[in-house]
């Protein structure tokens, strides 16, 4: 069975067709902004410490907020956190720090957020500049990645192209180079709020699978990121169970098997967070049947 770090979201996991994303290989996750990409990233790291792996965080963006990194449920303590100054060095510390298994996974946000060394120098614009160094490190970092077993996770940005001309006109910074090297790309968009009492509380995203080399592409699938707290789990057990009727609703009542889960979607979060031991073996149950679907023939 293929080694996976997933993503906290079962949705995601289950679209992507191999219950997260493969280690040893390149991952890239991009999309508007606000559309989730750092808490996704943030919970690949949580899952990652989860398993034992070490854990680097390069915030390119200067951006990362420490107590929103807790929520998502990161142990910063644990987390190592790089801000280089210019690209290139963020780029050959992931070479070093992959090739000699200090570290297993090493998440960069963002590709876009990336400066050459030419362009801080000359303080002039340098075209092409971002795609010549990823094209340069991204063949190294691939195969020291297939070697090691380590893990990189980029997130990206959308831009509109300067000269739109047939096709969608939303590209993404790096060029062909980083679409060719990343085994599986994510793309992010914001498909509606979330609301409670009147307030946004969260925001619905709407996540496709563009590229996967271990698994069917072009799969789609809504996730709910709640403000402070990052994809809710238990909230997706819930949605998930009844999908596959594991779980049962009589009015506002839910049950699974024998246990009573509560009243009204909230105190079936409630629940599930308190009563872990159901919480997993309601996930396993829901993993097996929703395997099958995961794996379904190319027509």
């Amino acid at each position: 069975m293929m080694d996976v770090i997933p993503t906290g979201s079962i949705k995601l996991d289950m679209a992507l067709g191999t219950e997260g994303i493969p280690r040893g290989e390149i991952t890239e996750i991009y999309g508007s902004p606000s559309a989730g990409k750092t808490t996704l990233a943030l919970q690949i790291v949580a899952q990652a410490q989860k398993r034992g792996l070490r854990c680097l965080y390069m915030d390119m963006e200067n951006g990362l907020n420490p107590r929103y990194a807790v929520c998502c449920g990161v142990d910063e303590q644990r987390m190592l956190l790089a801000r280089p100054r210019t690209g290139e060095d963020a780029l050959e510390m992931c070479c070093f720090l992959l090739h000699t298994k200090d570290i297993d996974l090493v998440i960069i946000d963002s590709l876009a957020a990336l400066v050459s060394e030419k362009e801080i120098q000359n303080r002039e614009r340098a075209w092409g500049q971002l795609n010549r160094i990823l094209s340069f490190y991204l063949r190294k970092i691939e195969r020291i990645c297939h070697q090691t077993q380590g893990t990189l996770v980029c997130t990206n940005q959308m831009r509109t192209r300067i000269r739109p001309g047939y096709g969608t006109p939303e590209t993404t910074p790096g060029g062909m180079t980083v679409k060719l090297h990343a085994a599986v790309r994510i793309e992010l968009r914001i498909q509606d709020h979330i609301r409670h009492q009147g307030n946004n509380t969260g925001v619905k995203i709407q996540a496709k699978i563009n590229k996967n080399r271990f698994s069917v592409p072009k799969k789609r699938t809504v996730i709910e990121i709640v403000y402070n707290r990052g994809v809710i789990r238990e909230r997706e057990l819930l949605s998930l169970g009844l999908k596959e009727k594991i779980i049962t609703r009589q009015g506002s009542n839910y049950r699974y098997r024998n246990h009573h889960l509560g009243q009204g979607q909230r105190a079936v979060e409630g629940f599930l967070h308190h009563q872990t031991e159901i919480a997993q073996e309601l996930e396993r149950a829901i993993r097996l049947s929703m395997i099958p679907k995961a794996k379904e023939p190319l027509s």
